[in-house]
């Protein structure tokens, strides 16, 4: 009896174990990227993290989660990425090009922050 019990419970560790090894979780892919975005204003924001603020607007075609073309929406930058992403911020604002930008949040709602930006052409 005990050995059943025992190999019932190795069982049931091993389904249980390599359920969670296969789930499926949408937790990692909760970003939106915008293909082309231009700069509308960039500043700090008044909250004690020394954070940037940037005002985007989306140039594409299509919407980017729920944000519609050609509207602005305000976004933070990553804290790592802080004093880079403004460099290039500041660089597609002065020479009027557009970014591509990944916003953390599937919906790309406002306030969310930026984790990459490129330099378009």
């Amino acid at each position: 009896m005990l050995k059943k019990m025992v190999q019932f419970q190795l069982v049931f560790f091993v389904v249980f174990c390599l359920s969670i090894f296969f789930a499926h979780s949408d937790g990692h892919a909760a970003f939106a990227d915008c293909e082309i975005a231009s700069v509308y204003m960039i500043g700090p924001t008044p909250v004690q993290d020394n954070n940037v603020a940037v005002f985007l607007i989306n140039q594409t075609s299509t919407s980017v989660g729920t944000w519609a073309p050609n509207t602005s929406r305000m976004f933070y930058l990553y804290e790592p990425l802080t004093n880079q992403g403004l460099a290039v911020l500041l660089t597609a604002y002065s020479m009027n090009k557009n970014v591509q930008v990944r916003v953390e949040s599937a919906d790309a709602a406002a306030g969310s922050l930026i984790s990459y930006i490129y330099l378009k052409k």
